[in-house]
């Protein structure tokens, strides 16, 4: 039980990182993320430490986005792409057409 929440946080970060790099690129501005994962979201909020890997990447996500909570029932799309992220390996996937 452990290592899938450490699993579903970390694919919550990278898939944030892609967001960020895409919004970044776009020049979108006062970006919102909706995220049904308190423990990603406290995790980028809240910093991790200096020397960790991430911790750079971590705050400069923190300072582009404006972070907010919802249940993952509220957001239908959330929970059907958490519902099929179970099935499939470890990493980031990037889907082009509707599941």
């Amino acid at each position: 039980m452990i290592l899938s929440s450490i699993k579903q946080v970390m694919q919550a970060v990278e898939v944030l990182f892609v967001i960020i790099w895409i919004a970044t690129a776009n020049e979108f501005h006062h970006v919102i993320i909706e995220l049904d994962s308190t423990m990603a979201i406290n995790f980028v909020k809240y910093g991790c430490p200096a020397q960790h890997p991430c911790a750079t990447l971590l705050e400069d996500i923190a300072i582009l986005v404006c972070w907010n909570h919802i249940f993952r029932e509220a957001n239908s799309v959330t929970d059907i792409l958490a519902k099929k992220g179970q099935d499939l390996p470890y990493g980031l996937h990037i889907f082009y057409a509707p599941l």
